[in-house]
């Protein structure tokens, strides 16, 4: 009984706390290695964020379905003018459990890990 409130109170307590509720885009890009084209986003879970501190780990949590997933910060995107705050890859985005066919998704973003 002690070691599952204990547990508890770590869980409650230790949990990082989220900057706000925004909502996220998807959006896919690909990356030129010299002749090649590469599909990046589609296979690695990387992050645009309008925050000018680029090259951490931020976690993002959706709030509909209540899964997790640390994503790269790569680039300084969306524009203010879209009224949007992040933008994850369509690989983070399908790790939230969103179906893909919807663009937007309510989430949490937590501080660097």
């Amino acid at each position: 009984m002690i070691k599952a409130l204990l547990l508890a109170w770590l869980y409650i307590y230790t949990i990082p706390k989220p900057m706000l509720v925004w909502e996220a885009t998807r959006y896919d890009y690909t990356l030129e290695i010299g002749w090649n084209q590469v599909e990046w986003s589609k296979a690695h879970k990387t992050c645009a964020l309008r925050i000018k501190e680029r090259y951490k780990t931020y976690r993002v949590c959706s709030v509909d379905t209540w899964k997790c997933v640390e994503c790269y910060h790569n680039d300084y995107w969306p524009k203010e003018y879209t009224n949007k705050v992040i933008d994850l890859s369509s690989y983070a985005f399908k790790q939230l459990w969103i179906p893909l066919k919807r663009w937007v998704a309510k989430v949490k973003v937590y501080w660097p890990i």
